[in-house]
């Protein structure tokens, strides 16, 4: 089977899943908007990887982000009839209390991120064991993963990767 390096449609979760699946230890993402269910729809092919998230869609305010995310995560799970929704709950909080999952925000002089990002820049990107990067405009949200038409790409070469 060949895998397409490159997708625009909708439902980006089919064309990340297998990329997710085949990571062995460490799944690292920069999205702009992040929500439980979206984490539900790739918990399954996370389990038993590290997870870190950086989450970043309002760069002014680093209360109003915190603020933001919570407000997010609280309406989500209040209009959410999911019936697994309080299984993807318990996997996320136990996953952050154990250490394997981080969700963190973008700190000034912050060693993680490249401070040759800029500011208007609106990629989002998924590194898998540092060895392939999936760059494109898909949010960690059910909505970037089902619904919305992304657009990304898959990048393998190391040095484009490390970079």
């Amino acid at each position: 089977m060949t895998m397409r390096t490159d997708h625009w449609n909708k439902r980006a979760l089919d064309f990340i899943r297998p990329h997710f699946e085949q990571a062995q230890r460490l799944v690292q993402i920069a999205t702009g908007f992040f929500t439980i269910q979206g984490y539900d729809l790739v918990r399954a092919v996370l389990s038993g990887k590290y997870v870190q998230i950086l989450v970043g869609f309002d760069e002014q305010s680093r209360e109003r982000l915190r603020q933001k995310l919570i407000e997010d995560i609280m309406l989500h799970l209040s209009h959410w009839s999911a019936e697994d929704r309080r299984a993807a709950v318990l996997d996320l909080v136990e996953r952050i209390r154990a250490g394997r999952f981080i969700i963190t925000e973008r700190q000034e002089r912050d060693e993680r991120v490249d401070a040759r990002a800029r500011s208007r820049d609106h990629a989002k990107v998924f590194i898998l064991d540092e060895c392939k990067a999936i760059v494109g405009s898909i949010n960690l949200t059910a909505g970037g993963l089902l619904y919305n038409a992304e657009g990304c790409t898959l990048q393998e070469e190391p040095k484009r990767v490390q970079f």
